[in-house]
């Protein structure tokens, strides 16, 4: 992991958009689906905190920069500021697929201009099952768009990524969920017991 990133999961931390509860699993939003863990991700807050939501969306240029695509999606609400910055650095327009598409209306799965077969490069905060990226990929395949790629700041390593890799998207992180742990450990901020806690409701070691 590299120092700005390093940097930025500190203050991540401060800014309680990393939180940390070390007495435990807590119960969080049952229709939520990341992970019920002492150790959550709640990305989409950092709309709150510009200096660090510019320093995390500078980690998302660093993936994108070499890719090939002309439009760029959110799958709503959690990536939505994120995607809206990288698309107006990368001067691309953005469009946004509907989770719950409406049965009435032009362009119904998809708000914004699109033409068949454009690449779209899809942005997300977190990768869990991939269950809400699936539904997001699947409004964009309908109205005709390509996939260009699936990129997330973190990997939980529940198998979200790899399902995607293995039905042809390309599918990046800006880093994964044993890093994090691994550098919070090394920073003496979490133990060898919190990370254990943590990794045997994983699926990267199992």
């Amino acid at each position: 992991m590299k120092n700005e990133l390093k940097k930025l999961i500190i203050e991540l931390l401060k800014n309680k958009i990393i939180l940390i509860n070390k007495d435990g699993i807590q119960e969080h939003n049952p229709l939520s689906h990341s992970p019920i863990l002492p150790l959550y991700f709640n990305i989409r807050e950092i709309r709150s905190h510009i200096d660090s939501h510019n320093k995390l969306v500078k980690e998302y240029e660093k993936i994108i920069q070499s890719m090939n695509f002309d439009l760029i999606a959110d799958v709503p609400l959690g990536s939505s500021t994120i995607a809206w910055d990288l698309a107006k650095k990368f001067k691309k327009p953005m469009i946004t697929p509907r989770i719950n598409p409406k049965n009435y209306g032009k362009d119904k799965n998809i708000i914004g201009k699109y033409k068949p077969n454009q690449k779209v490069l899809v942005i997300d905060d977190v990768i869990v099952n991939g269950t809400k990226k699936q539904v997001a990929i699947n409004a964009l395949e309908q109205s005709g768009l390509k996939i260009a790629g699936i990129i997330a700041f973190l990997d939980w390593q529940r198998g979200g990524k790899e399902k995607l890799e293995s039905k042809g998207y390309i599918t990046k992180t800006v880093t994964n969920a044993s890093d994090v742990l691994n550098f919070l450990e090394q920073k003496n901020i979490i133990d060898n017991n919190f990370v254990k806690q943590i990794i045997s409701k994983l699926t990267f070691l199992n």
